[in-house]
């Protein structure tokens, strides 16, 4: 007996509060495990039992102290579990490295929780967005935004196997987590999925939506980002690459006539005239079908309206949920 009860302090003791308590405590404070353990050393090194017993709330207090006050955000990034870098700033530098299997497993996690329009929209646009900044700038290398748009594309082939394009609840691990709370709640379109029956007649075709794009551009992958999030919802989509000047008989091959909306995807068009010049052509050449501009880099409201109407498109959306809105209410009755 003198054996067991010294072999069970020996192995239960140690394990206890270098395995679990600190793997427990980690998950459910926002406390790193390295750093549960850590602060257990250091207090009690300074305070004795005293330390070791506040070690675990006084570390809670400088993390919770580091997220709420700027200059001691060092404090949430040394010891806190959520990751140093934004969601879309993590996304960008997956995508920029050709990492897409690590984005598609936190995309998945994220799904659990948020919706896909939310998290191309809260995520992947908004690190597309970052490296439109850094293209613009002269930072980013032809062969580096190569990469960057191959590796989207992968992402987005992947997260077709996501039948259900709203939450399906489930655990998500810290980084996901931190993106959800980042990302805030769904919006009311992005958790409806549209039956047949609710559709106008003339909005059940295979594409009744169209978007055109430049191929090998950020306005490309933006636009089957779009084109996917239709398709989930209900409503049939498709992309299709043109050139920089618009051709129209490169429009009149490759699309069908019965289209309902044309979407032309820019994430920084050239100008407003070359905005009026695409429009102009697309009401010429599917006359009574709607054209909506989607311009990813533009978040100002009334500059947006004043877009619209100088390109003389029916609406102007910065965001994949706007867009599947508007596409929502303009196919049913």
């Amino acid at each position: 007996m003198l054996l067991e009860t010294a072999a069970f302090f020996a192995i239960a003791g140690p394990l206890l509060s270098q395995v679990v308590e600190p793997a427990v405590l980690g998950q459910r404070t926002g406390v790193t495990p390295i750093a549960v353990v850590l602060s257990a050393s250091i207090w009690a090194f300074l305070w004795g039992p005293i330390g070791l017993v506040l070690s675990t709330p006084l570390t809670v207090c400088l993390v919770v102290l580091g997220r709420h006050v700027g200059n001691l955000g060092f404090l949430d990034i040394m010891l806190g579990d959520r990751p140093a870098l934004s969601p879309p700033q993590l996304f960008y530098q997956r995508m920029l490295a050709g990492d897409p299997t690590e984005a598609v497993i936190k995309a998945k996690e994220f799904l659990r929780e948020r919706a896909l329009a939310t998290y191309y929209d809260e995520v992947a646009l908004e690190g597309l967005r970052l490296a439109h900044q850094d293209v613009a700038r002269g930072r980013l290398s032809p062969e580096r935004l190569h990469i960057l748009l191959r590796a989207t594309d992968t992402l987005i082939d992947r997260l077709s196997s996501v039948r259900d394009p709203r939450p399906k609840g489930g655990q998500v691990g810290s980084e996901a987590a931190a993106a959800v709370m980042a990302a805030g709640p769904d919006h009311k379109v992005a958790v409806e999925v549209l039956s047949p029956q609710q559709l106008l007649q003339d909005w059940r075709g295979p594409s009744p939506v169209i978007c055109f794009a430049r191929p090998g551009t950020l306005d490309e992958v933006i636009a089957k980002m779009l084109t996917q999030v239709l398709v989930k919802h209900g409503i049939g989509s498709n992309t299709v690459a043109i050139g920089a000047e618009v051709d129209e008989a490169a429009i009149r091959a490759s699309v069908p006539k019965d289209v309902r909306l044309i979407c032309l995807s820019y994430i920084d068009p050239l100008s407003t005239l070359h905005l009026r010049h695409a429009v102009r052509i697309a009401r010429r050449e599917f006359r009574g079908s709607q054209v909506m501009l989607g311009i990813w880099r533009e978040r100002d409201t009334a500059m947006g309206r004043q877009l619209s109407r100088s390109a003389r498109a029916d609406v102007m959306v910065p965001t994949i949920g706007r867009a599947l809105e508007f596409v929502s209410n303009a196919s049913r009755p």
